[in-house]
């Protein structure tokens, strides 16, 4: 053993300044000790750091013609897959793991939701989160399956569920925001909101929903303040310009209104024709 760890510890060094040279002393080895699955598992590393999955595929399917029980090459093969987006046969991969891996099951429901299978990547998450884990991501990724199915009920009872372990947590204030804002308890939605911009979370969507939030419970000045907010945060996404537009219409502020929509032009001419079409139509009226 001490043999194999010695040349892995030269292949580590060498990938410093070499990688090409990390692979060499790897494949030599491997030709020294063809049966070593360690030198093998340390050379496909490389290739898939690399993004070379295609190659790192190979590596670990060699692993598995030395040891068809290895269910850790099955699950690089699988992650190298899903790298791909061959969604499918990543599948196929984690179907066969044996082995418990908890990080197998968010993987694969990573792969069930490429394949637009919502009711199956929300069973494996499900599976997950009854372990417990000890990341907020799998309650994150379930919340967003559930609403995505607009089954706010249940992405009520896995955000009360992760705030038992994640007390004030930030995403989770946006999430609950989300599902109030679902059933049209706006100013439920804007307390929640608030509550994670003051723990400065960081989602590129928690301006707008202020925005959209505030324009539902009469905070017009407040709305457009974040609104403009959103924009200057993300100037190339539509829908913030189109929501301070709509409510600059609302408040008959049609020059204004003019310049949100000549901002919008250089950001997306097709979407700017149609809001300028809806401004000149309330300006007629």
């Amino acid at each position: 053993m001490a043999k194999e760890i010695n040349y892995i510890w030269q292949a580590r060094f060498a990938l410093k300044n070499n990688w090409l040279m990390a692979v060499n002393i790897l494949l030599d080895a491997i030709n020294e000790m063809p049966s070593d699955k360690s030198l093998y598992f340390e050379l496909a590393d490389i290739y898939s750091n690399r993004k070379n999955f295609d190659k790192a595929i190979e590596i670990y399917d060699k692993i598995l013609k030395l040891d068809p029980t290895d269910d850790y090459a099955r699950f690089k093969i699988a992650n190298c897959y899903l790298s791909l987006n061959e969604a499918k046969l990543a599948l196929c991969f984690y179907e066969e793991i044996k082995e418990f891996m908890p990080e197998s099951l968010y993987n694969k429901a990573i792969a069930y939701q490429k394949l637009d299978k919502n009711k199956e990547c929300i069973s494996t998450l499900n599976e997950l989160i009854n372990l417990n884990p000890t990341s907020e991501l799998p309650y994150f990724f379930l919340i967003e399956q559930y609403l995505s199915a607009l089954k706010t009920d249940k992405a009520f009872k896995i955000i009360e569920k992760a705030e038992k372990q994640f007390e004030n947590n930030p995403t989770l204030h946006f999430y609950k925001g989300v599902c109030f804002s679902y059933v049209n308890k706006h100013l439920n939605a804007y307390n929640e909101y608030r509550i994670a911009e003051k723990l400065n979370l960081e989602n590129p969507n928690l301006l707008q929903a202020l925005g959209i939030s505030c324009s539902h419970i009469g905070k017009i000045e407040e709305a457009i303040a974040y609104f403009k907010q959103a924009i200057n945060k993300n100037p190339d996404t539509s829908s913030a310009y189109l929501e301070l537009i709509k409510i600059l219409i609302e408040k008959k502020d049609f020059n204004e209104a003019e310049n949100v929509v000549k901002q919008l032009a250089s950001v997306n001419a097709t979407t700017a024709a149609l809001a300028k079409n809806l401004l000149d139509s309330f300006k007629k009226k």
